[in-house]
């Protein structure tokens, strides 16, 4: 999901030719930035969103937490591994998220994308 934020971003600013800029727009995202920003339910209402991109924030950050999970916590809980049909279930979930970013509005998915990019000023 990060990977193909990136690339919506890119794509979306730039243009669809992988030129230094694309890369470098590509490469802006940051997870942390995006997963405070996709945490600020108020400022993301007042951004107005649709509910595509509110589900795909929302994915974001339980995928992000299981992934965390699954690279740090598992050292501390061996008991609790993943399970194949539970790792296909989040795949099929983060597949879904991607097709609702997608087939979000093209101004709807800039202004999400600006929003994780760019740091708010009141």
């Amino acid at each position: 999901m990060f990977h193909c934020l990136a690339g919506v971003a890119a794509n979306l600013f730039i243009g669809g030719k992988r030129s230094p800029a694309w890369h470098h727009v590509h490469r802006a995202l940051e997870h942390r930035k995006i997963r405070e920003a996709c945490q600020n339910k108020k400022a993301m209402a007042g951004f107005g969103f649709p509910s595509e991109i509110h589900y795909f924030a929302k994915i974001f950050l339980v995928l992000q937490e299981r992934r965390q999970r699954a690279d740090y916590a598992l050292d501390d809980h061996p008991e609790d591994p993943y399970y194949e049909t539970e790792v296909l279930a989040l795949i099929t979930t983060a597949d879904l998220a991607i097709k609702q970013l997608e087939q979000a509005d093209v101004q709807h998915r800039r202004n999400f994308v600006a929003y994780v990019l760019f740091k708010q000023r009141l």
